[in-house]
């Protein structure tokens, strides 16, 4: 039983210096005049570009930010694609020293012809600026409006 325990809490142990080695063994990368669009994980209001890239070392889940230096924003992201130029801001991602590449986001596919992403973006617009419906009419409530007109031979 004494065995079971040790050989349990070595593996524990092991698990816990592996993690907290892979914590620790992440740089962050500036970029002048660029912003990574999209992945907002959470936004710091009032701080320094030193306080903003700290913040993001400090949560595992940040993998890049964008600094506002004129607002003193710093907008914390959860993943990154390609940088936009944005004159003001600074582009930080945190870069994992341990040698493997981080490929961020995954790309555009290709596959889809350019029309159709504008496509989605102006169809979501024109449902987001539609009134709602009424909640009472749903799937159950058409339901019964179709049965009562096929009853009375509304076809």
């Amino acid at each position: 039983m004494r065995a079971i325990r040790f050989f349990s809490f070595l593996i524990l142990a092991i698990f816990m210096s592996a993690s907290l080695a892979t914590a620790q063994e992440r740089r962050i990368e500036l970029t002048q005049d660029g912003d990574y669009f999209g992945f907002d994980l959470r936004t710091e209001k009032d701080v320094t570009l030193e306080q903003c890239s700290a913040a993001c070392m400090g949560d595992q889940q940040c993998r890049a930010f964008t600094y506002n230096t004129g607002a003193s924003w710093c907008f914390l992201k959860s993943d990154y694609s390609f940088i936009n130029p944005f004159p003001g801001a600074v582009a930080g991602r945190a870069v994992a020293s341990t040698g493997e590449p981080d490929i961020g986001a995954p790309p555009a596919l290709a596959f889809l012809p350019s029309n159709v992403g504008d496509e989605a973006i102006r169809y979501r617009a024109d449902i987001a600026a539609k009134p709602r419906p009424d909640p009472g009419m749903g799937v159950g409530v058409l339901t019964t409006i179709g049965d009562d007109a096929l009853a009375a031979g509304n076809t």
